[in-house]
């Protein structure tokens, strides 16, 4: 099997078609990695345009998103209270007035790795049955748990789309 994400390989560990959405899933990290790995604080906290969002923004925002799907989807639950005091603050409606700054890359890729780490984990444990079983409380109504990983995964891709667009103005 080969060691580059883009060749989109099923990974061994994973039911079939959990399989190939590791595969989407990692993919879809590693670009994003790859573009955002060499910034700065600065570029991380720079707005292009006043009032709107930042990279370092989309990138807890990113991260967020995929730490409640998998509270809902593997754990039965939302964020408790502890964990809203990390990760509320990147689902404000008014996410491009949010206080997160001043953190480097690091601090945003050891983020990612923890809740992708969960999330791979987790996806081990579950079958091709699981992804159409629906979750309950806050995604019960959007889809199955196929749906809800795919959402978060097309989220991040998306907002890869807008820090390209972003990178060009630093």
């Amino acid at each position: 099997m080969s060691e580059n994400p883009l060749d989109l390989q099923a990974p061994s560990g994973y039911t079939s078609i959990i399989s190939h959405l590791v595969a989407q899933l990692t993919m879809t990290k590693y670009v994003i990695v790859q573009k955002v790995k060499p910034l700065s604080v600065d570029n991380l906290d720079a707005r292009i345009v006043n009032h709107a969002n930042t990279i370092g923004l989309l990138l807890k925002h990113m991260i967020a998103l995929e730490k409640r799907t998998q509270t809902i989807v593997f754990l039965n639950r939302d964020l408790n209270e502890l964990e809203k005091t990390i990760w509320n603050e990147a689902f404000s409606p008014n996410l491009s007035l949010s206080i997160t700054k001043a953190n480097s890359i690091e601090y945003y890729l050891n983020l990612w790795k923890d809740v992708r780490n969960f999330t791979l984990e987790h996806l081990k444990a579950v079958d091709d049955a699981w992804l159409y079983k629906r979750p309950h409380g806050y995604l019960a109504g959007l889809g199955n748990n196929y749906y809800c990983i795919f959402h978060f995964m097309e989220d991040q891709i998306s907002h890869y789309g807008q820090i390209k667009s972003m990178i060009k103005y630093l």
